[in-house]
């Protein structure tokens, strides 16, 4: 069955609601009693969804931890279901007055996956590879590991892009600009370094401000979000 399955057919095997997506649809579905995720391409799309299908199956063969590709579609594919928090609600949690002790050892162990993860996606990819739209809300903690999702984002570059989203991500998250959130912001860096054995600081303000301007597109405090490029692209290193 799963071998001729149409979109129609992951549509009425669909499983709750759908997972927000300002770009596809994505949704969990019930493939032969198990729980999967499909992902189904958006208007213009269907390149993207081939593009991420291929980068995850690359990902498996190398070790990189994200859903198990499991079944491509035209315009679509299926893919396991990871169990886990959001790695965002897990930063944010780690900043709640009531759990900063606790927290303290949950950043450090945070900071050390996302380092991991993306040292090990690019090696994966030569260092040829963005990961692309590399936030917290795209990657799950689940037991023992950190996932990557959304990868559909992923083109050539230079790897520091990556690294210049998750510090933009982290500094730029409510309370915005406070020096606990730039610890954590060079803490992912240092624990990167660690890996890859070269300093990259200095080759970071102008990747991090370019990456506060572009989201802050989207957010109704972009002319804060702006200033703060501004200020950063001037620094000699993060």
């Amino acid at each position: 069955m799963a071998d001729n399955l149409s979109i129609a057919d992951l549509e009425r095997m669909r499983v709750g609601e759908p997972f927000f997506s300002r770009k596809n649809r994505v949704f969990k579905v019930n493939l032969e009693g198990k729980i999967c995720v499909a992902k189904v391409s958006g208007p213009g799309r269907a390149r993207s969804i081939a593009n991420e299908y291929e980068i995850l199956c690359r990902c498996k063969r190398y070790g990189v931890s994200v859903p198990e590709p499991l079944l491509q579609l035209e315009n679509a594919f299926v893919m396991s279901h990871v169990d886990g928090d959001n790695a965002s609600e897990l930063f944010d949690s780690c900043f709640e007055g009531a759990c900063q002790r606790a927290g303290d050892v949950a950043l450090d162990q945070l900071a050390d996956r996302v380092a991991s993860w993306l040292y090990s996606f690019h090696k994966a990819f030569d260092f040829k590879l963005v990961r692309g739209d590399s936030i917290l809300r795209n990657f799950i903690d689940a037991p023992g590991m950190l996932v990557g999702i959304d990868l559909e984002e992923s083109h050539e570059g230079d790897s520091i892009e990556d690294l210049g989203q998750v510090c933009a991500y982290v500094i730029a998250t409510r309370p915005m600009f406070t020096d606990a959130k730039f610890d954590f912001a060079r803490m992912i860096v240092a624990r990167y370094e660690d890996r890859i054995k070269t300093d990259i600081r200095s080759k970071l303000p102008g990747s991090v401000s370019s990456a506060l301007r572009y989201y802050g597109g989207f957010r109704s405090d972009c002319a804060q979000m702006d200033q703060w490029a501004d200020k950063i692209s001037s620094w000699d290193e993060f």
